[in-house]
Order: C-alpha cells, then structure tokens, then sequence
C-alpha cells in the first residue's frame, strides 16, 4: 500500500503529515492494513479535518469504520472538535462514515476559473 494512494495531491503532502505527526499508520499482524490522518481546520479553532485511507485487500471489513472511530476518540482526547467529509460520489466512504457515527450536514461546492 502506498501510502500516498487516492488521498495526497504530491510527496510533499505525506512529507508534511508525517513531519507534523499527523499521520497514524493502522497493522495487522505487522502489515499495515491502512492509516488516518487529522489536520486543524483553521489555526485557532478546535476543528479537525478527520479521514482515512484502507487497503483494497481489506475494505469491507470494519477497518475503515474502525480507523475513523479511533481518530475521532484521539481528536476527543487532545480536546479537538474532529469532523470529516467525502466526495459525494464515494458511496463507500459516505457508509464508511455513517457507520462510525457521523452524519451529512454540509455539502460543499467546488468552483473552478
């Protein structure tokens, strides 16, 4: 699993993650099955951008709710407000989600010039 996969626009990206130690890595009998990641929204506030990212080999099977449940007590325990999204065509995700306990509220529009 490239950590990189299907979340980071660059290497840059996953070199500042890891350097702000905002990054948690997920095993399972010392493979690693997937990991998540948090972000502070705006400098100031308690909001954290919560998401997560499991190995093909292992969707379908808890580990995505699992992560998101762990990030979302990790965030609680530091004293941070986490929140989260996914695309709205990421079927898998949004159930993902749900399943942890989140629920839609926003949805956001994209703009492109």
């Amino acid at each position: 699993m490239a950590i990189n996969e299907e979340v980071f626009d660059h290497e840059e990206e996953v070199g500042e993650y890891i350097r702000k130690e905002q990054v948690l890595i997920f095993e399972k009998e010392q493979e690693i099955i997937g990991f998540g990641i948090f972000a502070r929204v705006i400098e100031g506030r308690p909001e954290f951008d919560i998401g997560m990212l499991v190995d093909k080999r292992y969707r379908r099977q808890g580990y995505g709710e699992y992560i998101v449940r762990y990030m979302t007590e990790y965030c609680k325990r530091k004293g941070w407000r986490p929140i989260c999204g996914c695309d709205i065509n990421n079927e898998g995700s949004r159930r993902c989600l749900e399943n942890a306990g989140y629920t839609g509220g926003y949805r956001l529009l994209k703009f492109e010039f």
